[in-house]
C-alpha cells in the first residue's frame, strides 16, 4: 500500500491484494480504520498484485503483477476515480514495485531482472507508459546450481534525495541513482522485501524468514539509525510482514 494526496478526496490509501484485487481507498480524518464503503474505486488485474502507484495531476492508477505485467487504468475525469479504466497492459516479467518519479516525471518499474523507467504520454484514456530505459539487476546462482535472474521485490523513495531510489532484490538492498543510473549496495542482506527510510534518517525492513507456509514474510520489522547500523526489533506474534512503510503522502 502507498499513501497519497488528492485533491478531491484529500488522503487516499492505493492498496493491492494477493488474491487479485487493486484499490483506492478514502483515508478520512480520525478515522482509524476503513471499511468496504470507504472504497472509491477497484479493479481485478489479476496475476498477483504487487504494487499500486498514482500518476499525479492525471488520476491514472498503474498495478504491478507478479504474473509478469503492468496495469495501466486512467479516468474520464481527475476527480472521479469511478471512470478508471484499463487501457494498457504492459509485459514485465515478476512486476513487483512501481513508483513515480516527480523529479524527473517517470514511473519506475521492478521486476525479474531489471530495473525499467516509463516516459508517461497523454492524459486522462490517452495516458500511455513506454519504457524508454533499463537497469540490469545481475544475477545469483541458486541451490540447485543454477544462474537465475535476480528478482525485484521493493522499490521505494528515501525522503532524504530526489535523485536517489532504494530498491531491494534477492541477493541485497541498493540505492539508484536516478541521473546516472548507477546501483550503489547498502547491505549485501538476501531476501529483504521491503526498505524505507525516514526523511529523519531511521531506516527499516522486513526481511522474509523463509520459514513456515509463508517463507516470503516475516512477524519481524528490524529498524535501524541513520548510519545504518541496527537499532531494536519489532515482533508481533503470528504475524506474517511483507512490506513496511513511512506513511506520507509524499512521492520523494
Amino acid at each position: 500500500m502507498k499513501f497519497r494526496g488528492t485533491a478531491a478526496f484529500g488522503t487516499v490509501a492505493l492498496v493491492t491484494a494477493s488474491g487479485g484485487k487493486a484499490a483506492i481507498v478514502d483515508v478520512k480524518d480520525g478515522q482509524r480504520t476503513a471499511t468496504t464503503a470507504d472504497i472509491l474505486w477497484q479493479a481485478t488485474p489479476g496475476g498477483n498484485p504487487h504494487s499500486i502507484e498514482r500518476i499525479p495531476d492525471n488520476g491514472s492508477i498503474v498495478v504491478a503483477s507478479s504474473g509478469g505485467y503492468l496495469t495501466l487504468y486512467s479516468p474520464t475525469a481527475i476527480s472521479k476515480p469511478s471512470t478508471l479504466a484499463q487501457v494498457q497492459k504492459i509485459s514485465l516479467p515478476g512486476a513487483h514495485g512501481v513508483l513515480y518519479d516527480p523529479t524527473h516525471q517517470y514511473l519506475w518499474a521492478i521486476g525479474e531482472g531489471k530495473l525499467v523507467r516509463y516516459r508517461i504520454t497523454g492524459t486522462y484514456r490517452d495516458t500511455r507508459l513506454t519504457a524508454i530505459g533499463t537497469i540490469n539487476l545481475g544475477t545469483y546462482t541458486n541451490s540447485d546450481g543454477v544462474v537465475k535472474p535476480n528478482m525485484g521485490h521493493d522499490l521505494f523513495a528515501p525522503y532524504t534525495d530526489p535523485n536517489t531510489l532504494f530498491i531491494t532484490h534477492t541477493t541485497g538492498v541498493f540505492s539508484v541513482d536516478t541521473t546516472t543510473f548507477a546501483l550503489t549496495t547498502l547491505s549485501g542482506t538476501t531476501r529483504v522485501k521491503a526498505y524505507v527510510n525516514h526523511s529523519g534518517g531511521e531506516r527499516a525492513w522486513v526481511r522474509a524468514d523463509n520459514t513456515g507456509s509463508r517463507t516470503w514474510g516475516s512477524p519481524t520489522v528490524q529498524f535501524f539509525d541513520a548510519s545504518g547500523t541496527a537499532t531494536e526489533a519489532k515482533t508481533r506474534t503470528g504475524a506474517e510482514f511483507y512490506k513496511v512503510r513511512v506513511y506520507t503522502t509524499a512521492f520523494e
